[in-house]
């Protein structure tokens, strides 16, 4: 499974309800058209199924099939090694500096590159 799938699962798996492709774009901060991309891979790979949206007649609703929900659970069973690998020897304050510093990076980049200190 791509990242991409991974996560547009992962976003329908957290809502706990079918979801448009311009509802996940946003909250996952992507391009609609990149979303329905990926949404157009799942469909043809039978992960999921598009249902009538009672809201808005032109955009879908996106729905995990039982094999989008099985294969979303192999990836989560399979994640969770790799990931334990990856913070083995880490202590909960190295995990913390870490984000903190993420963080802050993130929000630079996120800023106007105008308000950066002079170098």
């Amino acid at each position: 499974m791509t990242s991409a799938r991974w996560q547009v699962l992962g976003a329908l798996a957290e809502h706990g309800a079918p979801r448009t492709v311009s509802q996940i774009a946003r909250a996952m901060g992507l391009t609609r058209q990149s979303v329905q991309r990926v949404a157009d891979d799942l469909r043809g790979a039978g992960l999921i199924v598009l249902l009538t949206n009672p809201d808005h007649a032109r955009s879908k609703l996106m729905s995990m099939t039982p094999a989008g929900q099985d294969a979303y659970a192999e990836a989560l069973r399979r994640q969770a090694p790799w990931v334990a690998g990856l913070a083995a020897g880490l202590s909960a304050q190295d995990v913390a500096a870490a984000i903190r510093v993420l963080s802050t990076v993130a929000g630079r980049l996120d800023a106007d590159p105008s308000t950066l200190p002079e170098q």
